[in-house]
């Protein structure tokens, strides 16, 4: 007689194994790592998720969904776009620095390790395109707005480029176990170039 499939909370699954290749980066994760760190079996594990990159590719999806694309809806409610984009800079230090999460962001910490051979192109991709939805949202916000209310001299390309910069370099800090006080105060001094309205 065969036994009941064994029952499991997915979403805390999901969350276990999008914390372990936080950690270690898809080619560092195994099966056997998610096994031992999810406490399920291979079978349990591959029939609720599929291969490995089926659930990294979920894990990232989930990472998306819930510490990029609210950043990213707040950012376009907020009607003063100065406001709008500290905010988000803000949003930024504090997921890269919560202590419910590994440190720094999961696409940058994955992208770093992305070239080697061991990773799919599918996966790489994926990751690209994650870390592009950021950059991406904040330069569609500043062509948003009329040009007169940027600061004078510099086109809403330059400024994009200049937060994703901003956004990389707190990223990196963050994942060598900068404080998030110190990550807030360099927003606030890298937004000082900018008056507010």
């Amino acid at each position: 007689m065969r036994g009941r499939p064994r029952k499991f909370d997915r979403s805390a699954v999901l969350k276990t194994v999008r914390e372990t290749f936080w950690l270690t980066g898809y080619a560092g994760t195994n099966y056997a790592l998610l096994c031992e760190r999810t406490g399920l079996n291979k079978p349990s594990l591959y029939n609720a998720f599929g291969s490995k990159d089926a659930l990294f590719l979920e894990a990232l999806e989930s990472y998306i969904a819930l510490g990029v694309q609210p950043s990213i809806e707040r950012l376009n409610a907020v009607q003063n776009v100065r406001t709008a984009i500290q905010m988000l800079l803000e949003d930024t230090v504090k997921a890269l620095t919560d202590e419910q999460t590994p440190a720094g962001c999961f696409l940058a910490n994955n992208l770093t390790f992305a070239q080697n051979d061991e990773v799919p192109d599918a996966i790489t991709t994926a990751l690209e395109n994650g870390v592009a939805l950021t950059p991406a949202a904040i330069l569609n916000r500043l062509e948003s707005v009329e040009p007169n209310v940027l600061p004078s001299g510099v086109s809403a390309r330059e400024l994009a480029v200049y937060f994703e910069t901003l956004i990389a370099g707190l990223s990196a800090m963050a994942r060598e176990g900068a404080a998030q006080s110190d990550l807030l105060k360099v927003v606030d001094l890298a937004m000082q170039f900018w008056p507010e309205s």
